[in-house]
């Protein structure tokens, strides 16, 4: 099973949320999404990171953390896959992961898009 969470400033009063958690379930078999938050303050990074540190090792290794906080999945936007402690973190590369976790414990880096890359809506990550 695929355990992925999802952190945003998406908010809850459209249909956004449920259009990403789409997107992820026609790509990713066996999936178990778990919504971290959406009530983050719009672009407001800081508190993600600080949501997002509070709760990833709750989770088993493998699980992939999607961080969409100062930037929505349609735009133009360079992304990052990050792992760290035997977790993936995956965002929009605008110092939020940086946050996220202390900088020593990372150890691999996936910038841009790129047909070589598992693509969930717009983010990369190598398989």
């Amino acid at each position: 099973m695929t355990v992925i969470t999802f952190t945003s400033d998406f908010g809850l009063r459209d249909t956004t949320v449920a259009r990403v958690k789409a997107r992820f379930m026609r790509r990713v078999k066996d999936l178990l999404m778990v919504d971290v938050s959406h009530l983050v303050e719009p672009h407001n990074i800081t508190e993600a990171a600080f949501m997002l540190r509070r709760v990833y090792q709750d989770f088993p290794p493998g699980t992939i953390h999607c961080v969409f906080v100062g930037a929505g999945p349609q735009e133009n936007k360079e992304y990052i896959c990050l792992k760290a402690n035997g977790h993936f973190f995956i965002g929009v590369n605008n110092g939020i992961l940086r946050f996220s976790a202390t900088s020593n414990t990372w150890f691999s880096r996936r910038n841009g898009i790129s047909k070589t890359y598992w693509i969930i809506g717009t983010a990369p990550c190598k398989t």
